[in-house]
C-alpha cells in the first residue's frame, strides 16, 4: 500500500479517496465485511499519506463514514463508565487528520487525547508512530481552525525539547512540530526562550538539509532541468525537495 500511495499524484490521490470510497468503507463496516479496527488502521494510513504528500481527501467530510466516526467519538466521550480512551484517541486521529472543518465540541474531545499521545516518550516504533499521527492531527487543527491563540504551544515546546535531547521522532514528526512552532505568529523570538529555540531550530534545519541533500541526485536534476521527473524515484525526490 505504501508503494501505491507513493505513486499517486495529486489528481490520482483525490480521485481515489473520494466520498464514494469512504461511503463504501462505511457500507463494508455496516455489512461486517470490514472490522472497525481495520477501518481505523486504513484511515490513519490515508491520513498519514495525506499529510506527507500535502494532499486533500476532500470526499471524507461529507461521507457517511465521517458522520459515523464523529458520532462514535461523541458517544464514547459521553460514557460515564468503561470509556475506551485509546479507541477514542484513534477515532480522533482518523477524523481530524482527514477533515478540514472542526466543531468546538470535536476539538474539546480530541485535543486532550492528541496531546497525551504526542507527549508519549516511550522508546518504541509503535509509540513513535502514535506521536507522529497525533502531531499530524494537531497540525491539521492549527491549519484549519480560525481561533488558534497559541493552541498547545507549551506542549509542542515540550515535544521539541524532548526530541532535541533524545532524537526519538522521525524526521516527518519533528518537521510537523517545528512547522507549528516556527509558524506561530504570537511567538516572541526576542525572548530568552525564543532565542534558545531559534538557535536549536537553525542547527536542526542544517542537519535536516544535509541529510535530505544526500537523498537527491542534484547532477541529474540539473540535466533534466525544465523536464518533469519521471517514475517512482522522481516522485520521491519531489517530496524530499518539498520538505
Amino acid at each position: 500500500m505504501n508503494e501505491q500511495m507513493e505513486e499517486m499524484n495529486k489528481d490520482k490521490f483525490e480521485s481515489v479517496f473520494s466520498e464514494e470510497l469512504f461511503n463504501k468503507i462505511h457500507q463494508m463496516i455496516e455489512e461486517e465485511k470490514l472490522s472497525m479496527g481495520n477501518a481505523i488502521l486504513l484511515l490513519k494510513h490515508v491520513g498519514y499519506w495525506k499529510a506527507l504528500k500535502s494532499e486533500w481527501a476532500n470526499g471524507f467530510l461529507e461521507s457517511s463514514l465521517s458522520k459515523r466516526i464523529r458520532k462514535m467519538m461523541i458517544d464514547e466521550n459521553e460514557k460515564k463508565e468503561r470509556k475506551d480512551e485509546n479507541l477514542l484517541a484513534n477515532l480522533c486521529k482518523c477524523y481530524i487528520s482527514l477533515s478540514c472543518n472542526f466543531s468546538p465540541k470535536v476539538i474539546s474531545i480530541c485535543v486532550p487525547l492528541l496531546l497525551r499521545d504526542a507527549l508519549n516518550n516511550e522508546e518504541s516504533e509503535e509509540a513513535h508512530k502514535d506521536v507522529e499521527m497525533a502531531l499530524i492531527a494537531l497540525g491539521n487543527i492549527v491549519k484549519n481552525h480560525e481561533e488558534k491563540d497559541c493552541l498547545f504551544l507549551n506542549e509542542i515546546t515540550e515535544i521539541i525539547k524532548h526530541n532535541l535531547v533524545h532524537r526519538n521522532l522521525t524526521h516527518f514528526a519533528c518537521q510537523l512540530a517545528w512547522d507549528y512552532f516556527v509558524g506561530n505568529a504570537d511567538l516572541d523570538w526576542e525572548t530568552k526562550s525564543g532565542k534558545f529555540f531559534g538557535a536549536f531550530f537553525a542547527r536542526e534545519a542544517v542537519r535536516e538539509l544535509k541529510e535530505l541533500k544526500s537523498c537527491v541526485c542534484w547532477e541529474k536534476k540539473k540535466k533534466r532541468k525544465g523536464k518533469k521527473a519521471k517514475g517512482r524515484k522522481g516522485r520521491k525526490e519531489k517530496l524530499i525537495i518539498k520538505r
